[in-house]
């Protein structure tokens, strides 16, 4: 059996490129003697990340041909007159000429939409733009978030996949309601981040900001986001704001992520709302950066929209960070291990962080650290995946 993975990430893509690189990782080192793993680059910084871990990879150049056939692929007469000519999309013929059983993409993926007769699973990842298709990221027409791009995506995902990847319980629900998806084809399988249980080599700060603050043992908290809408920065800002007024209080937030679409506003409301010292923007840092971070940080702090569980959570469960989440997100299995904060109320972020109690906090970072190895941990994962592969495996022992 051969399964190709699709890797289409790239170094601006923050957690994404993380997840994806962590399930290739995972797959990688599984060694069954019957299946073939060929990883498939959508660019040449993909193909750089892939070939740096010595996977077998090659490039796919995409180019204007697939753009006018993810064009005509919204139009289902079209693609019936397509089918009818015969005429198959340049993708598919790529990964006929690989002699590929399956493609694994790590995402909603729009490349999935050209598997016509070719096989396919598909990992997704949220489907947030159900709940608040207001925010902008999901009115970007033409792009991967744009609502309807989003949703004919994930709908062809949900039904014609082989199966499905979920991270939680609760995206299973929200998946199999909205998208009629039968719940036996989706696989539960969490976030790995290959921040954790790795020797990170170089733990160098070369941010001056930052080294300077963790020299000097100034406290901190932590979130770590790419600056779009949906992260709600600004839930931070007005909490900051909450405190420095009413209760006369100093703290200070690191912000890590690439500059998206919310970027300028929230520069914007830093400079208006007089925060300047109160925030720390970072854009690109290491590695090492992050996890002297995590080691140095109060705590990390989420009010984000988005993610049943996410990478974040599960980095901070294994470095023994305590968490700040949004209320009534998380799924159930992870609710224990962190506090709750309403996000239409700033002020309950400004309690918490003033009232904050160490004994309670301990507690559960060690049970969420303990959680970690016994349901997160590397081995863990690799043996969902391994019941994942065998799975695939007897569906076409039917037929193949």
């Amino acid at each position: 059996m051969k399964i190709a993975f699709y890797f289409e990430a790239s170094n601006k893509d923050g957690g994404f490129l993380k997840h994806q690189l962590t399930i290739a990782e995972i797959l990688n080192n599984i060694k069954f003697s019957d299946i073939e793993f060929k990883f498939i680059a959508s660019n040449t910084i993909a193909e750089k990340i892939l070939k740096n871990k010595n996977f077998n990879t090659v490039l796919y150049k995409s180019n204007w041909i697939d753009k006018i056939f993810n064009v005509l692929y919204y139009s289902k007469f079209l693609i019936f007159i397509l089918k009818k000519i015969k005429i198959q999309n340049k993708f598919e013929t790529f990964l006929r000429k690989l002699d590929v059983d399956i493609i694994f993409f790590p995402g909603a993926s729009r490349f999935s939409i050209f598997c016509d007769n070719i096989n396919f699973v598909s990992y997704i990842n949220e489907i947030h733009h159900l709940i608040r298709p207001d925010l902008p990221e999901y009115k970007n027409s033409g792009t991967s978030y744009d609502f309807n791009s989003r949703e004919q995506t994930i709908d062809h995902c949900a039904k014609k996949s082989m199966n499905l990847i979920v991270d939680s319980n609760s995206s299973k629900r929200e998946i199999t309601k909205n998208y009629r998806c039968h719940e036996k084809k989706v696989h539960i399988i969490p976030y790995f981040s290959n921040l954790v249980e790795q020797s990170i080599k170089d733990l160098e700060i070369k941010n001056e900001n930052l080294k300077e603050i963790i020299n000097n043992k100034t406290p901190f908290y932590f979130y770590p986001a790419q600056f779009w809408p949906h992260k709600n920065h600004i839930y931070i800002l007005n909490s900051l704001k909450i405190l420095k007024d009413t209760f006369k209080k100093e703290f200070l937030f690191i912000f890590c992520g690439h500059r998206k679409q919310n970027f300028d506003f929230i520069k914007k409301k830093i400079i208006e709302m007089k925060l300047e010292k109160n925030i720390l923007i970072l854009d690109y840092i290491t590695d090492g950066e992050i996890v002297k971070l995590y080691q140095n940080c109060k705590a990390l702090v989420m009010p984000t929209l988005i993610g049943h569980i996410c990478l974040p959570v599960v980095e901070a469960f294994y470095f023994k960070v305590p968490i700040f989440y949004t209320k009534g997100l998380l799924d159930d299995e992870y609710k224990e291990y962190v506090n709750e904060i309403d996000i239409d109320d700033p002020n309950d972020l400004a309690n918490a962080l003033i009232n904050i109690k160490d004994e309670t906090i301990k507690e559960k970072i060690n049970q969420a650290h303990k959680y970690f190895f016994e349901n997160l941990a590397k081995d863990k994962l690799e043996l969902l995946y391994k019941k994942l592969l065998v799975n695939l495996r007897n569906k076409l022992n039917f037929y193949k």
